[in-house]
């Protein structure tokens, strides 16, 4: 066999891409066999490595023979490369790996970071602090990130163009400050005006899809799994509160579901039951009746495992509000997240208390800079209401709930039960939630990150799962190791693996040894690594050995361990 093997691709001169040619058993005869490079990505035409070839030659007793082929280093932008090393003509062996293949690693510039939304954060820490006392909100027991501003309509572009080219999911609307031209397969979207504005227009969905797609690492990644696993499905009718469905609903109680008609009528409801033909929720009347409408349902809160999420209400408010050094205030939160209790004035020059208040029109994302919140973020008083995770109670559940900015348009208020009758994306006035005033009719957001979590391009993490076979007495048996990454990646992803003795062992011919590099192509979630299991005479008991996961490149580890398990 030989092994696959990476190498960063280095400035200047040369550097060894070391591959490991290995024999399954020591050899009592001479073995000999062929190897050559050939170009792939890589070519030698393109000065990436040098073209190698030989013949490696086994004495009885040796096992493991290398080739080192030469890559040559370069400041251009690049991207990844790979060639390949071929094993040919072997003598007194078979060969059973015949392709190693060499991933050269570019170490320059990013390429493509011009199509990567790379949001500026800051951190939250303080975690345990107490809640607001007045609105019982802001308490977070950990550590997080924020968005320091709101996302852009820049970076909701570079979404549009990386997994709107079809738009199936309605992630664009005309009221947006952005363009479509082209055709369906080939749409193709640019701004408006200013690319730092912050977007508006956006529903609830097209957000969580967002953040699908950052925490899964942009690209080609899915919108539809990774920070919230989307359900989907279509009503055949709704009669009171009881929803029959195409098949089980793919549903559970809690989740948000978006209901959505083909004239793109659309409203959102929380789970109350579900049953293998229907489900309950906090429909309304006027839903009753319905045929034919498409569902997608969304869990209460995001993955344990995300890295990248909608912000729930306690980290928005906490982030906007909350100051531990603030010295004779009450419960240490401000009225608004300038650090102020005084109502801030539209002045865009730079002194503190001001924000983009009064106004119809929203000002481009972080201009209001001596106006940070106590962790430092900006425009969370005034410019575009924002998103949060929080599912909506039953009496607002069209609203879609979320906390909004201090946006006093126009300055007047309006009845509650009238904003909720009339839909309106509505604004509440921090420290009194009994106030809502006119705002836009849309609305923006800004994510939420793991604190250890990479807010430029969330990387997608790698995990190995385990497997047990029963060998019996001879013979042997295939033991499979899962590898998977929590979404695609746009750039190809490496890991390093080995075999780890346990109880069970390779010197004692329990299972056949392995090593070597797994790749995963851009959009590739999973591969296998297959590990011999030896059965024998005299087995009693369950033994076992782990497969041992290391050096990731272009992702993270989870999960860095499997444990292969070989019964009797």
């Amino acid at each position: 066999t030989v092994s696959d093997v990476a190498v960063p691709e280095g400035n200047d001169g040369t550097s060894n891409a070391v591959f490991e040619v290995r024999l399954t058993k020591s050899p009592s005869k001479t073995i000999t066999v062929r190897y050559a490079t050939a170009n792939d990505s890589a070519t030698t035409a393109n000065n990436d490595y040098v073209e190698t070839s030989g013949i490696l030659t086994f004495a009885p007793g040796e096992m493991v023979k290398t080739v080192s082929v030469p890559v040559v280093g370069n400041t251009a932008s690049e991207p990844d490369k790979t060639f390949t090393l071929k094993l040919s003509e072997s003598k007194n062996a078979p060969i059973v790996k015949s392709f190693g293949t060499g991933f050269i690693l570019n170490d320059d510039s990013d390429v493509g970071d011009d199509t990567l939304v790379k949001p500026e954060t800051v951190l939250v820490g303080d975690a345990g602090n107490s809640a607001d006392s007045t609105t019982k909100l802001g308490a977070v027991a950990y550590t997080y990130k924020i968005g320091k501003t709101e996302q852009t309509v820049g970076d909701y572009v570079k979404f549009l163009n990386a997994v709107a080219k079809s738009d199936p999911y309605r992630l664009f609307d005309p009221i947006m400050a952005i363009t479509r031209t082209g055709s369906p397969g080939a749409y193709q979207y640019a701004p408006k005006s200013s690319p730092n504005l912050p977007i508006e227009g956006v529903t609830w969905m097209n957000v969580v899809r967002f953040a699908n797609w950052m925490n899964n690492g942009q690209g080609n990644s899915s919108t539809e799994t990774g920070a919230y696993e989307l359900g989907h499905g279509q009503v055949t009718s709704i009669a009171d509160k009881t929803a029959v469905t195409v098949g089980k609903p793919n549903v559970r109680v809690g989740d948000a579901v978006v209901l959505t008609s083909k004239d793109n009528e659309f409203s959102y409801h929380t789970v109350t039951s579900v049953s293998d033909t229907y489900f309950t929720a906090d429909f309304t009347t006027k839903q009753s009746g319905l045929i034919g409408w498409d569902y997608v349902s969304v869990p209460p809160t995001h993955s344990p495992n995300a890295n990248c999420w909608l912000p729930t209400r306690d980290e928005w408010y906490k982030a906007a509000y909350y100051d531990p050094s603030a010295i004779g205030l009450t419960d240490r939160y401000w009225r608004f997240a300038t650090r102020s209790d005084t109502v801030p004035k539209n002045l865009l020059d730079g002194a503190v208390s001001r924000a983009n208040v009064y106004s119809n029109a929203p000002t481009a994302a972080g201009n209001y800079v001596g106006s940070a919140s106590y962790y430092g973020t900006l425009d969370q008083t005034g410019n575009a209401a924002e998103f949060v995770e929080t599912i909506a109670a039953s009496d607002d559940a069209d609203t879609r709930g979320f906390i909004a900015e201090n946006y006093y348009a126009n300055n007047i208020e309006f009845d509650i039960s009238l904003v909720k009758k009339e839909g309106y994306a509505f604004n509440l006035d921090s420290r009194s939630l009994n106030y809502l005033y006119v705002v836009n009719l849309t609305a923006g957001f800004r994510l939420v990150y793991s604190a250890t979590g990479d807010s430029a391009r969330a990387k997608p993490a790698v995990s190995v799962q385990g497997d047990a076979v029963n060998v019996g007495t001879a013979g042997t048996v295939p033991l499979n190791f899962n590898v998977t990454l929590s979404g695609p990646s746009t750039k190809a992803v490496l890991v390093r693996y080995a075999t780890v003795d346990g109880s069970a062992t390779s010197g004692n011919n329990d299972y056949v040894p392995q090593s070597g590099y797994l790749i995963f192509a851009p959009g590739q979630t999973q591969k296998r690594v297959t590990v011999s299991a030896v059965g024998r005479p005299g087995l009693t008991g369950d033994t076992t050995f782990n497969l041992v996961l290391s050096e990731p490149v272009n992702a993270t580890l989870r999960a860095a361990v499997g444990t292969g398990t070989i019964r009797p």
